[in-house]
């Protein structure tokens, strides 16, 4: 399995996977719903939402989505794991969130630690 960045080609497994996430916790979507918020996910704005996927064998088996925030300790700016949803065991999703943060200068003190 690969984690990485979600990106343009994501969109309709993505999709999919988001429609699941909302079913999981007894909303009832139909299908096609998850595609705007995929198409936001695969080309965010800049400082925004961050998603990482993982890819596997059959291709997307889950995501990770991070958003900044602010205020972070010290009024700095921090990364909020807002989702982890996957098909299988997604600890692998963690790794690279946290790398993600610390690209960003955004990882404090015990966050995804």
């Amino acid at each position: 399995m690969q984690i990485r960045h979600a990106k343009h080609g994501d969109e309709a497994a993505l999709a999919v996977l988001l429609e699941d996430h909302e079913r999981h916790y007894g909303n009832a979507v139909p299908d096609g719903a998850g595609a705007a918020g995929a198409a936001f996910l695969v080309d965010p704005p800049p400082n925004a939402t961050l998603c990482l996927v993982a890819d596997g064998d059959a291709g997307l088996v889950g995501f990770a989505i991070l958003n900044p925030y602010f205020p972070a300790p010290n009024l700095t700016h921090g990364l909020y794991l807002k989702e982890l949803y996957g098909q299988q065991r997604l600890a692998a999703l963690l790794r690279p969130s946290r790398h993600a943060a610390r690209e960003k200068g955004l990882l404090r003190h015990g966050c995804l630690s």
